[in-house]
């Protein structure tokens, strides 16, 4: 997608407001910047100070490809330890007992979006992955769309930041959690000969 450069000019310094949330008690880290409201979340089962770090250096790289610097991280209490191998970044964090209003506004409507899914789901329980991937699948359609309050009305916070758009034929075949029957013809392995008849692999 061929974004103006005005978009990426006017906007170049964004502010992410970050936090962690937790569904069926799998951890996520959400964050969400300012303005052009592009939303990511991943799944996080190590809550270190490097692995929260790391994904924050992924989610930073992101941005720094599409032309954005992110001097500024809103983070709560959680993320005081991750101040240190973050040296490039202001992380800003709340007082005591309160929270970055942003992100957990965030972290609500995908919340909200995952019963609402999960209650159109015929099992009485999903495995874990599914419930990954259920997360994932909301974060993919919530930057699909552009948003009210965000910087454009015609491009979405997908096609500001990762520069490309949703084909209908290809995402929207099928809704999550149906049955689908696919065929997984891989190709064989090509034998190794080790020098002798008997030994193959």
């Amino acid at each position: 997608v061929a974004i103006p450069k005005d978009f990426v000019l006017v906007n170049k310094h964004l502010t992410l407001a970050a936090d962690v949330f937790f569904v069926d008690e799998l951890p996520f880290l959400l964050t969400l910047s300012r303005r052009v409201k592009f939303v990511t979340s991943e799944h996080c089962p190590v809550r270190t100070a490097v692995a929260l770090a790391n994904h924050m250096k992924k989610v930073l790289r992101v941005y720094y490809r599409a032309g954005f610097t992110v001097p500024y991280v809103l983070m709560d209490g959680e993320f005081k330890k991750v101040k240190a191998e973050l040296p490039s970044i202001v992380c800003n964090m709340p007082a005591a007992k309160e929270h970055v209003a942003e992100a957990e506004r965030q972290i609500r409507t995908v919340k909200e979006r995952s019963r609402g899914i999960r209650a159109t789901l015929p099992f009485s329980s999903i495995p874990k992955r599914v419930k990954i991937e259920l997360i994932y699948f909301i974060v993919f359609w919530l930057n699909a769309f552009p948003v009210k309050s965000g910087i454009s009305r015609q491009f979405s916070p997908r096609e500001i930041v990762l520069r490309w758009q949703l084909d209908i034929k290809r995402h929207c075949r099928v809704m999550f959690g149906e049955y689908c029957e696919v065929h997984d013809e891989p190709d064989p392995p090509i034998p190794r000969y080790l020098g002798s008849t008997r030994h193959w692999l």
